[in-house]
């Protein structure tokens, strides 16, 4: 092996009888394979691991796990940010005409992108004082998908009655979104009738 390939690629694995303690951080985003057949068996999640980092990590992997476990849910959703977060529920859950009802002292930035994004999207979002239940419910539309909160507002600390708030919207078969930046979700009362995003 020549100096700069050995510089490159060498001092990577160390043979051991142990194992560390900690997960090791993994530090790479790429990853090498035997075949193109490995590849593509990894690629399409017929075998586990991972072929670039942008798509995932062994970190990624096992912070979801572990949120998942936590909380009690099926699977977790590890994003870069809380907007990347909302980015992806808003673009995977909704879809043009559907109808939103969110908190009112949203997250500045939370709030604008609804309103202004989402209505590019043709999602309509109506804001409303969530620390009313009642003015959550009132606001419901045929059209209404999901309701938004924060378990603890951002930055004006308000709190949303989700206990009050989750079976009744469970009942209509309305999801509700929970960000629990302010408060993880261990520290607040959680139903088990509502579904978690």
């Amino acid at each position: 092996m020549n100096f700069e390939t050995l510089a490159a690629r060498g001092g990577r694995d160390v043979p051991s009888a142990s194992r560390p303690l900690t997960a090791p951080i993994y530090q790479t985003n790429v990853y090498v394979f035997e075949d193109m057949d490995t590849v593509e068996s990894v690629w399409e999640s017929k075998k586990p691991g991972f072929v670039y980092g942008r798509y995932g990590t062994g970190n990624h992997a096992m912070l979801e796990d572990l949120v998942a476990a936590l909380e009690g849910a099926e699977a977790a959703v590890a994003c870069a940010s809380g907007m990347g977060a909302t980015t992806a529920l808003l673009l995977g859950l909704f879809q043009a005409g559907d109808h939103l009802v969110s908190a009112r002292d949203l997250y500045g930035s939370t709030a604008a992108f609804l309103a202004d994004e989402g209505r590019r999207l043709g999602i309509e979002t109506d804001f409303v004082d969530a620390t009313d239940p009642g003015a959550i419910l009132g606001a419901l539309r045929p059209t209404t998908r999901a309701v938004f909160v924060e378990a603890v507002s951002n930055p004006l600390l308000r709190l949303v009655d989700v206990p009050a708030l989750a079976p009744e919207l469970a009942r209509r078969e309305i999801d509700l979104i929970v960000d629990a930046s302010m408060a993880s979700p261990r520290c607040c009362v959680r139903s088990r009738t509502a579904r978690p995003w």
